[in-house]
């Protein structure tokens, strides 16, 4: 087995070990050249990406990473349930209570 195949097949490994990762799911692309490895998917949310980066340069031979990894949006939101959100999330900030904010849709 080469080093490169190694190496993937090592990081294969540590993702499937991994219950919160679900390759089956959100498959990603594992290539690995020169050191760098790059990954090429979806996870299904942001703890999921920076776990599988953490797990991916722990694999010895691994000296750094290029990330294409594209966390899944958790629910589609129209333009008006975004611009909610964000007026209720700047309304609720404590440190922005003295402050007038516009926003023009």
């Amino acid at each position: 087995m080469t080093h490169q195949n190694q190496v993937l097949t090592a990081v294969r490994a540590s993702f499937e070990r991994e219950p919160r990762i679900n390759l089956h799911k959100y498959p990603v692309r594992i290539d690995f050249s020169d050191g760098v490895l790059t990954l090429e998917g979806e996870a299904e949310h942001v703890a999921a990406k920076k776990l599988s980066l953490e797990l991916a340069i722990a694999v010895p031979g691994v000296t750094g990473i290029v990330d294409r990894l594209h966390v899944m949006p958790s629910t589609h939101m129209g333009d008006g349930a975004i611009l909610d959100a964000v007026r209720d999330a700047l309304l609720q900030e404590p440190g922005l209570q003295n402050c007038t904010i516009q926003v023009k849709p």
